[in-house]
């Protein structure tokens, strides 16, 4: 898949002015985990992945 046809997908922190972008759901999950965790004090559980995930968003391009 080539850079421009590549499906990037985003999530802005609700409680910060972070975006975060990767090529894929999982590593997105695993770049803003450590995000909640070293800068809100969240803990990294189930249910806050899961909370997470439903703030991504997938575009057809990078953001």
């Amino acid at each position: 898949m080539s850079e421009g046809s590549r499906r990037w997908h985003s999530c802005d922190c609700p409680d910060c002015t972070v975006f975060i972008a990767a090529d894929s759901e999982k590593d997105l999950l695993e770049a803003a985990v450590p995000h909640a965790v070293t800068v809100h004090g969240h803990q990294d559980n189930e249910e806050r992945r899961k909370t997470l995930s439903t703030l991504f968003k997938v575009g057809a391009s990078k953001p």
